[in-house]
This record gives C-alpha cells, structure tokens and sequence, in this order.
C-alpha cells in the first residue's frame, strides 16, 4: 500500500521510504568473511597432517592447498574443500 504523503506501509501498517526497499537492477552484492589470520596461518602449514574442527564435525588429513575463502585437505577417503567461516579450531599434528 503506498501513500505518497507518507510512503510504503508494510502488512503491519509500519511505514518506511520508498528508498529503502528499492533495488537498483542488475546489481549483485557478494560477501564473504575474510579471516585473514586463519588464512596465513593455513598457509605456513600446506603440506603438514592436520585436525580441523568444523561446525559440522572433524576432518583429519594434510593439508594441500589454502585460499582466502576455503582449504584443501587431502586424506585416504578423498578430498575436502572447507570453508574457512566454519573451521572452529585447527590441530597441527606435524610440521614437515
């Protein structure tokens, strides 16, 4: 419902401006967390046996690769990309 003294109103009869629910076409946001502590810290340790506590449980492997946004992991079952947002904590086992 719009009123054009007052602007939009909501189902609730709540009122805000016509700007603030307006979309500029075509526009996409993207937005990623960016830890950047975890991220070189994973990278010192490529190539080391490590634990990763996620929020979903553990992965256990080496770590292979490292990216701002995921890591690698590699171990007998197969290959896990993790995104850094649900890594809890990180177990290094080993530095080779």
């Amino acid at each position: 419902m719009y009123d054009q003294h007052q602007g939009f109103y909501n189902h609730y009869g709540q009122g805000y401006e016509q700007e603030d629910v307006r979309q500029e076409e075509g526009e996409v946001e993207y937005v990623v967390n960016y830890d950047p502590f975890v991220f070189e810290t994973a990278q010192s340790v490529i190539g080391s046996k490590l634990v990763f506590q996620t929020t979903q449980g553990s992965v256990r492997g080496t770590l292979i690769d490292a990216k701002p946004d995921h890591v690698v992991v590699e171990q007998e079952g197969g290959t896990f990309f993790i995104r850094i947002q649900e890594i809890v904590w990180i177990l290094v086992q080993n530095k080779e």
